[in-house]
């Protein structure tokens, strides 16, 4: 009895100190969040999941994975962190409480909106507008018309922006939100800014402004005082603009915030270059520079650089116009990353959203199979069992019943008929989802292509251009998977992958083909999807190394592969005339062989290297 007091006493014990640390963890990460650190906000948040208690009330539940969102969507891992924001929708769903629903809805749509899904966007926010006007949330329901101009605005459908922004003008006006209000009408001179009628961008963003000073908010009049600038510069007014450029400038500097500081002093820059004072502008470029280094705000620092740049293109300082010039490259590279990163997420959540639907469809049409295989086998018990009734009745019932079977027969011949169609539509589903597969494939490839020609460094370059190698001989598996006379949908006929991958590979390597003499001997063989892919990668590395290090210094250069098979094992041999691998090669390790050792250890393979006259790569695989 005393034992199992104890082992209570104890359980109890961990769970309160497991509860004590998931709240210590879920505080500091808050205020984390709240201080802008996003990086180490994440990693204790992170750590709370793990200790996530199952009781917890759904409200906490929902607040924890939209602020769990908010760490990840900061920090680059864009797809994680809307999955939170749904996460914390479907918990809000559950407790049937519309207007959290709603505000989380929004937010999700938000979410999508900064990484340019804009239907998937339009579609979350709309849903929640519906919410907020029959519940008759005016305020909220205002600021979703908002949202939902403002994407407009960015897909450049300046009349359905306007419609938008006008709905959202007249709830604020007629509930007499004047904060609302005043932002309606800077959103509305914006879009007309952008739609580049700028007299009336010019009178509505006047508007806007007297609006937020009689509001008497300094912060809020900011984003207005920088705009109109640039609207009277456009109108040639250069007085009013050098007077809203440096009252923002001024209110910014009250802030005492860097980055807004550096913003401020970048559109003086342009309003100095513009009338042509040179050196008022070199120096305010350069200090929204440093104080853009600062804040880590890397869109402004481009910007201040970009701006520097062209005035020393007409002073002819060459020295430091190439070391401006460098820097705003390494800046823009950084920038082009986090593009790929929200494109990738782009790609990820269509790629879910295509498979999700395809599962979808085949596990309707395996429930009807299972339905109907299930009426099958019912309908052959009662024939069965009205056959062993009718044996022992009359010449005439006897008759009446095989007349009956017949017909029971007939219909089930029908219905076997309907099971082939429904399987072979099953099988098409199935080569859709290849040919989707082969699609993401092709788009990947087509990035880190578009990376390749932005790169500027020859490592750069390199490991790009050995990638796309890799991702060209993972997505030719698709072609000859689906494309198989034989219709062995779970394997590759590889000698045809393997040859159309050589000379694919060869030709991108040496253009001119007279230059290598290659020799190829595949023999016929199908091999399962899996194991097919990593052999693709193996050979992918071993040509690229003959190519880049076996055969430049070879006066005749001549290559030999041949895949072969022995029993269960299949032997794949790699062989050139170069001047073989050095003693301390074969005895080290380098990157790539690391690379095939690896992959080979996933498929039960092994590699060795030898010389004879040349290198000789011997690769055996267990079938």
């Amino acid at each position: 009895m005393t034992r199992y007091t104890l082992l209570i006493i104890l359980f109890f014990h961990t769970l309160g100190f497991s509860q004590k640390a998931f709240d210590q963890l879920l505080d500091s990460g808050y205020e984390q969040l709240i201080d802008g650190d996003f990086a180490k906000a994440l990693l204790k948040l992170e750590q709370a999941q793990q200790l996530l208690p199952q009781k917890l009330p759904l409200e906490e539940k929902a607040v924890f994975f939209n602020n769990l969102g908010v760490a990840y969507y900061q920090t680059g891992a864009y797809k994680k962190g809307i999955d939170c924001y749904k996460t914390a929708v479907g918990y809000y769903r559950t407790m049937k409480n519309d207007s959290l629903f709603a505000e989380s809805v929004c937010n999700l749509g938000l979410a999508y909106k900064e990484i340019g899904l804009y239907e998937n966007a339009t579609r979350e926010l709309i849903r929640a507008a519906r919410i907020f006007e029959r519940e008759h949330y005016l305020q909220a329901l205002s600021s979703t018309w908002n949202a939902l101009g403002n994407i407009q605005r960015e897909i450049s459908n300046y009349e359905k922006a306007l419609d938008y922004h006008q709905r959202a003008l007249n709830i604020r006006k007629a509930i007499g939100y004047e904060k609302g209000v005043a932002d309606s009408y800077h959103n509305i001179g914006y879009l007309y800014f952008k739609w580049k009628e700028y007299e009336k961008a010019r009178t509505t963003l006047e508007e806007a402004l007297d609006y937020k000073r009689k509001l008497g908010n300094p912060a809020n009049l900011l984003t207005t005082l920088t705009l109109l600038g640039e609207v009277y510069l456009l109108k040639h007014r250069p007085e009013k603009a050098a007077t809203c450029f440096n009252e923002a400038y001024y209110l910014r500097q009250k802030s005492n915030n860097s980055a807004k500081i550096a913003f401020s002093l970048l559109y003086l820059g342009n309003y100095y270059k513009s009338l042509g004072h040179r050196l008022k502008a070199y120096e305010t470029y350069r200090q929204a520079q440093q104080l853009a280094r600062t804040a880590n705000d890397f869109p402004v620092l481009a910007e201040a650089l970009a701006g520097e740049i062209s005035l020393l293109r007409i002073d002819g300082d060459n020295d430091l116009l190439i070391k401006r010039y460098e820097e705003l490259l390494q800046l823009r590279e950084q920038l082009v990353q986090d593009a790929n990163r929200k494109e990738l997420a782009r790609l990820e959540i269509d790629y879910d959203v295509d498979r999700k639907t395809s599962e979808l469809k085949v596990r309707r049409k395996q429930n009807r199979l299972d339905k109907m295989n299930i009426e099958n086998q019912r309908l052959r018990n009662q024939a069965l069992m009205t056959g062993l009734v009718l044996s022992v009745a009359l010449v005439i019932t006897v008759i009446f019943a095989l007349f009956w079977l017949k017909q029971r027969n007939r219909r089930i011949k029908e219905q076997n008929r309907y099971l082939d169609l429904q399987k072979q539509e099953i099988t098409d589903l199935h080569q859709e989802l290849s040919h989707r597969t082969k699609n993401y494939f092709s788009m990947l490839s087509r990035i880190l292509k578009s990376d390749l020609r932005n790169a500027k460094h020859e490592e750069t370059k390199r490991v790009l251009d050995e990638n796309i190698h890799r991702m060209r001989a993972m997505s030719m598996v698709q072609h000859f998977l689906l494309d198989d006379s034989t219709k062995r949908h779970s394997e590759v006929q590889l000698d045809s992958y393997l040859n159309h991958l050589t000379d694919e590979l060869l030709l991108h390597l040496v253009p001119n083909e007279s230059t290598v003499r290659v020799h190829k001997h595949f023999t016929p063989l199908h091999v399962e999807y899996n194991k097919a892919v990593r052999i693709a990668l193996v050979l992918n590395e071993l040509i690229c190394n003959v190519i880049e290090h076996g055969l430049p210094e070879t006066i005749k250069p001549e290559l030999f592969i041949t895949v072969d098979r022995q029993d269960q094992t299949l032997l794949l041999t790699v062989r050139d005339n170069g001047p073989g691998i050095s003693e301390e090669k074969l005895t080290t390790t380098g990157k790539g062989s690391n690379l095939i050792k690896k992959i080979l250890h996933s498929i039960d393979g092994t590699v060795t290297y030898n010389n004879r006259n040349g290198c000789l790569v011997n690769v055996k695989i267990n079938l």
